[in-house]
């Protein structure tokens, strides 16, 4: 008997031990920028295979946004996409929704019997922060630069919203490192202005801190991480005039941006008369430049500040395209769109794509098209079908150049279902 017993507990042990977790995870971000391509990806456990079911609602809160993301309240959804995808990958499967406008939203996965929901926000707020030795000044725009005032700040707790404190005139709420010990690494925030809602992530918790300056500061954003000579620079500087206690959009009568070589020779340079709140610059290189780390210098007034952008020989593709196709096809035509888009969110407008239509099983090329991408950064193409008399795989190879010259590839495929009425 006690063998028998011994024997069964082995056996159990093995079933368990031979069990492979099932499911899966829908990753996404908590807030979209509303001029920001959205894209989910969704993670299987154990290497599994099979069809999705992918759906985008819009949620009506009825001016409840804290208790769509903290409450278990049913709003009412109205059904916005609705589409499958085969997840081929393990770890790494990515659904496009595209642009929406502001507003919430659901999203929803089915994948062999389970379904789960991630909720997000589409704005225009943008939110950041600063953190200096005694406190943290977090800053709230309603987009274009200008602040935003009365933004409400929350934690998202487990156990519920904690209202933080509300931004002033300047769009900016200050808050003492001591009042922010309970936030945890990561935590998110959440700010509810201008009917909108942002969430994001916050770490009270950093290796260093930055002396907080008074008085005109440069923040500048660039197209790209790093570049290659011949490649334009394309450049964004927000001036902003911070105080003790406030933050406010800086008007300068002159400002210069000056850019110089690893060896101090200056390769740029600008003069700009009545500058309101930020610059857009482009810089062209050339094939000739040296490799390494040019100084870029804005001036004006009583205030300078100095950032470095990175010039190498070799630059991964700063871009990435996609095909976007219809799993299945059942008409005459096939209709499919190549998009391409920087890895900050802003489309490739303007490149140029060149498109191959292959029959899988025959390896035979069905037709092939080239043109613009357009001011979105996409193209959109017909191919006629009607000659194809049987079920065929069919296979989308793209090409696309950006302005600059810079090469990648993306693949779409599909399967064509003859219909009866052809």
């Amino acid at each position: 008997m006690r063998k028998l017993r011994i024997l069964i507990l082995l056996a159990c042990l093995v079933l368990l031990v031979g069990v492979k977790a099932m499911g899966f995870d829908l990753l996404g971000k908590y807030s979209y920028d509303v001029d920001e391509r959205i894209r989910f990806v969704v993670d299987t456990y154990n290497n599994e295979f099979g069809t999705c079911f992918f759906k985008i609602y819009q949620v009506e809160t009825r001016n409840d946004p804290l208790g769509f993301f903290f409450s278990k309240t049913e709003f009412k959804k109205k059904l916005l996409q609705s589409f499958t995808s085969y997840l081929r990958e393990w770890s790494y499967n990515e659904l496009p929704v595209g642009k929406l406008p502001v507003g919430l939203y659901e999203a929803e996965v089915a994948f062999k019997g389970e379904t789960k929901r991630w909720k997000f926000s589409v704005t225009s707020i943008r939110g950041y922060y600063l953190i200096t030795e005694k406190e943290a000044l977090f800053v709230f725009d309603k987009g274009e630069g200008y602040p935003l005032k009365g933004a409400r700040l929350y934690l998202c707790n487990e156990d519920g919203p904690v209202f933080l404190g509300e931004s002033g005139n300047d769009g900016t709420l200050p808050i003492p490192i001591n009042a922010l010990k309970e936030i945890r690494y990561r935590d998110r925030i959440l700010v509810l202005g201008n009917g909108q809602v942002n969430v994001f992530s916050f770490s009270a918790w950093l290796p260093r801190t930055e002396e907080m300056r008074t008085g005109i500061r440069a923040f500048v954003l660039t197209d790209r991480p790093v570049y290659k000579p011949g490649d334009e620079i394309r450049l964004k500087i927000f001036l902003r005039k911070i105080t003790e206690d406030s933050y406010t959009y800086a008007r300068l009568k002159h400002v210069t941006v000056s850019l110089f070589d690893p060896l101090g020779n200056r390769v740029f340079q600008k003069h700009l008369p009545n500058v309101e709140g930020s610059i857009s610059l482009e810089v062209s290189t050339s094939p000739e430049w040296r490799i390494g780390s040019y100084k870029l210098a804005i001036s004006g007034g009583n205030f300078q500040e100095t950032e470095w952008i990175n010039v190498l020989h070799y630059v991964k593709p700063a871009y990435s395209g996609e095909v976007e196709v219809p799993e299945d096809i059942y008409a005459s035509n096939l209709i499919f769109t190549v998009r391409a888009s920087y890895h900050f969110g802003a489309p490739v407008s303007g490149g140029w794509t060149k498109v191959n239509v292959f029959d899988r099983e025959e390896d035979e090329l069905i037709c092939s098209g080239e043109g613009i991408l357009s001011d979105e950064g996409e193209k959109t193409f017909v191919v006629q079908t009607k000659g194809i008399k049987s079920v065929t795989e069919i296979d989308v190879e793209a090409y696309v150049w950006d302005e600059s010259g810079v090469e990648v590839k993306a693949h779409g495929k599909t399967t064509y279902h003859p219909t009866e009425y052809e």
